[in-house]
């Protein structure tokens, strides 16, 4: 198995077996297998680029993007965002809001994302990757978000009954229809989560042909009560994309979530990751954001 956070989620590619053969001859096996699956099906790139703002541990995200058949290239400069061949981006992250912005700010990324983003190209944010997206947050009070969705992220207010950080696995109520996240498929999922802040709506802040990008809610506490609804995803309806749960710690589930998005739509293939549930607990010990 591999090592590392949340490893246990990616032991190996799905049908294949642990028979005989060194660590390095599985890889030149593994490299092979994706470059014909590459080739067979006539994709141009199986880049992903990654936004790895140094704020967390991404290896589970850059596992998760290996095992799904892609190679991970990282954003090095904000330039990179005006590159034509940045087609798929991912823009993971844990911690606290204030501290995203700031390695934002710090590296010049602001202006880029917004921009890349603005101009629908392919996103996905996780985390606190989606909750940037905000004006704001009560996490971070004074500090600026992208603006692309209006309004702050707001903290769960802890009771009985309910703890804070939510950390676990939870239902989603998926929407409405999109290519990512098609609600025959996905409704009533249960996913992973670790966070104490949520959106609570997520109207975009900017002209877009689609004036509601709430793709699917969670609830913390009573499903029934509309208080206790929070922002598990959001979209533009077309090529941008976020959630506030952990798909790389989702098991099949959320592997399958980021195929859609990495390959343009939903591609129905069984993805089987023998103990998802075990890699997800061990990674409750994450900061929550």
């Amino acid at each position: 198995a591999m090592a590392g956070e949340g490893c246990r989620l990616l032991p190996g590619r799905p049908g294949r077996g642990r028979g005989p053969g060194t660590t390095a001859s599985r890889r030149k096996a593994g490299s092979r297998a994706r470059a014909v699956r590459a080739a067979a099906r006539g994709d141009d790139s199986k880049e992903v680029w990654l936004l790895d703002y140094g704020a967390g541990n991404v290896r589970s995200i850059r596992n998760a993007i290996k095992f799904l058949g892609y190679s991970v290239r990282d954003v090095t400069s904000p330039a990179d965002l005006g590159r034509a061949d940045v087609n798929k981006l991912v823009f993971p992250g844990v911690g606290a809001f204030g501290s995203a912005m700031h390695e934002l700010e710090k590296g010049g990324y602001v202006k880029a994302l917004r921009e890349y983003i603005n101009n629908d190209r392919p996103f996905f944010g996780i985390c606190i990757g989606m909750q940037v997206l905000y004006e704001g947050s009560e996490e971070s009070a004074g500090v600026e978000g992208l603006g692309v969705l209006k309004g702050s992220v707001r903290k769960f207010a802890p009771r009985a009954g309910r703890p804070v950080p939510h950390i676990g696995w939870n239902t989603i109520d998926v929407l409405g229809e999109n290519r990512v996240l098609p609600p025959s498929e996905y409704d009533q999922s249960r996913v992973y989560f670790v966070h104490s802040f949520h959106g609570v709506d997520a109207k975009p802040a900017f002209d877009s042909a689609s004036d509601d990008w709430l793709l699917a809610r969670g609830h913390y506490g009573s499903a029934s009560d509309p208080a206790d609804a929070f922002v598990a995803a959001v979209g533009n309806g077309s090529q941008v994309f976020a959630t506030q749960f952990h798909p790389e710690k989702s098991g099949a589930i959320g592997l399958s979530i980021m195929e859609n998005f990495l390959a343009g739509g939903h591609t129905k293939r069984q993805i089987l990751v023998p103990n998802a549930g075990a890699a997800a607990m061990a990674a409750a010990s994450s900061s929550a954001a």
